[in-house]
């Protein structure tokens, strides 16, 4: 195998945007005598002026090898794709690969191998080699050229590159909508009519991909791409109800309003409740009837919702315990800090509460009034929760989702014996 790269000289990549760890990496296998490069997600971010959350190093050195320069701050790890991990303070990690290697072929050299690593990636963006010690950029599938005009194309046959890994069409959206890239004609095609396949897709990396997108900017444009593709209610089935085939859905105008919690703000639980805010215009009146009725109906559609979705993906029981004490608190706030209510400040998920009515409001474009009360009221007062009673506030919201039978009404509850303390 032998194919000869477009190699860019300077081609523009801003070395304050280069994580000094991850250059360090790339210095050490230099001088322990091989080129090491930065390979994927990193080089494309670098060439779109992004600063890369993570970088990734490829090498032709052994894993061994590897191991032995870092010592005691690497380890191997994974199984079917196996990678050093090297370690760096505050808890940073420089992933390190190496080339695969064809067996089949005698006297291959680093150069095929090389070749090899790139047409196995999954988008030609994602396919690019930089050097930084010499400030070259490598490049073997035209991807630079597919990343100046924010195309993004399949390396290989779309439709080989899909049916492979069908979680692949999914990060492609991902890619798209993040990136503001146009997805390539063919390409986009193969994602429609293999669409299907996702189903398919291994469920924990399923998960991660939801996560990337919950807790990503621009959710909202990538789940209006699954809905035109069918994929949203292969993935979502329970929530794609609140979908209005003749119409703009709420649910668009919560994610889109997602964007607007900061990044270091948006726990999974909290993400995952702005997207079953739809749950909430279901409930009659939105605060204006029976509480207690339009409790039970929201925690039993919570629970119908929830569970599935969180069973399927193997979501935490602390996620989705969190998930519904969101949406029992959004009830509650809906009328105001008044009595009883205004005792909610002091509850453990009051913050992240707030933040998701904050979400709610401005969505809907109602509520302002109510939103500026309980503010003024968290102003007010102190919170203060002890460990147990935190544990019990959540325990409690989701046995009464846990409670309630098929048709609205609460199951005569079991007795509960006593916890020693």
């Amino acid at each position: 195998m032998s194919q000869e790269p477009i190699v860019y000289r300077q081609p523009g990549i801003s070395t304050d945007d280069i994580d000094p760890d991850a250059l360090k990496v790339v210095e050490r296998l230099y001088e322990g005598g091989a080129p090491a490069l930065f390979v994927g997600g990193c080089v494309r971010d670098l060439l779109l002026g992004r600063k890369p959350k993570d970088f990734d190093v490829v090498t032709p050195f052994s894993l061994r090898r590897v191991r032995r320069i870092f010592r005691a701050n690497s380890r191997v790890i994974g199984r079917r794709h196996r990678l050093v991990h090297v370690f760096f303070e505050g808890g940073k990690v420089v992933e390190v690969s190496t080339y695969p290697r064809p067996e089949e072929e005698e006297g291959s050299t680093p150069g095929d191998w090389e070749v090899l690593d790139a047409f196995r990636r999954d988008f030609t963006a994602n396919a690019l080699y930089y050097d930084p010690i010499r400030d070259t950029l490598i490049d073997y599938v035209r991807g630079h050229e597919d990343v100046r005009s924010r195309i993004l194309r399949s390396i290989s046959s779309p439709r080989e590159s899909f049916e492979s890994d069908p979680v692949r069409i999914v990060r492609g959206i991902r890619y798209a909508c993040l990136l503001d890239f146009t997805i390539e004609e063919a390409t986009g095609q193969a994602m429609k009519e293999l669409a299907w396949m996702v189903a398919r897709a291994n469920k924990r990396r399923m998960q991660e991909e939801l996560w990337k997108f919950l807790l990503a900017p621009r959710t909202d444009r990538a789940f209006r791409t699954f809905a035109d593709l069918g994929i949203f209610a292969i993935l979502f089935p329970e929530v794609t109800v609140f979908l209005d085939p003749e119409g703009p859905s709420r649910i668009w105008d919560y994610l889109a309003a997602k964007d607007e919690v900061p990044r270091e703000e948006l726990t999974h639980a909290l993400a995952m409740a702005i997207f079953f805010l739809p749950l909430l215009d279901e409930v009659d009146g939105l605060g204006e009837g029976d509480p207690e009725l339009e409790l039970e109906r929201l925690l039993l559609r919570c629970r119908e919702t929830v569970e599935p979705i969180g069973r399927v993906y193997s979501l935490a029981r602390k996620v989705r315990y969190g998930v519904l004490a969101l949406l029992d608190a959004q009830l509650r706030m809906l009328r105001g800090p008044d009595g009883r209510r205004s005792r909610l400040v002091e509850s453990l998920h009051f913050e992240q509460a707030l933040r998701l009515f904050k979400v709610f409001c401005r969505a809907r474009g109602t509520g302002a009034d109510v939103l500026a009360a309980w503010e003024a009221e968290a102003g007010s007062r102190k919170r203060k929760v002890e460990p147990r009673r935190a544990y019990d506030e959540v325990e409690e919201v989701y046995e009464t989702a846990r409670g309630l039978g098929p048709d609205g009404e609460p199951r005569p509850r079991r007795r509960r014996r006593s916890r020693s303390r």
